[in-house]
């Protein structure tokens, strides 16, 4: 599937699990539930913010960011359950010798989460 075939199968939808998961990673469960041998669920899509700075903001506030203390994380992940995606607008960053990667995803109820490339991240 093409990445656009990939971001365009999650817009309409709402996660029924939204949580942190190593350091700043953040991981939105989408679809059909499934258990590994372990018992956690995860969906039949998993939308994973990883190697990237990120904030989640409502009607311009701040809830949390990647550097947030794990609690506030948490707490803000509980408030993203549900809540559909309604747009992302992909952006490209060039800098003199590299491109950087950023995404804005616009949630239901004002909520939007901003992902960035860390800037010193060498693709390899």
């Amino acid at each position: 599937m093409k990445d656009i075939e990939i971001i365009k199968s999650i817009l309409g939808k709402a996660p029924w699990k939204v949580w942190k998961g190593v350091g700043s990673f953040l991981l939105f469960e989408f679809g059909r539930k499934h258990r590994d041998v372990n018992g956690n669920e995860f969906g039949s899509q998993t939308l994973w913010i990883y190697m990237a700075g990120w904030s989640v903001r409502r009607k311009g506030k701040e809830l949390a960011h990647s550097e947030s203390p794990d609690q506030r994380i948490k707490i803000t992940a509980k408030r993203l359950v549900g809540q559909r995606f309604k747009s992302v607008w992909l952006k490209k960053i060039f800098l003199k010798d590299a491109v950087r990667h950023a995404a804005l995803f616009s949630m239901d109820n004002g909520y939007a989460l901003n992902a960035y490339m860390y800037i010193n991240y060498v693709h390899q």
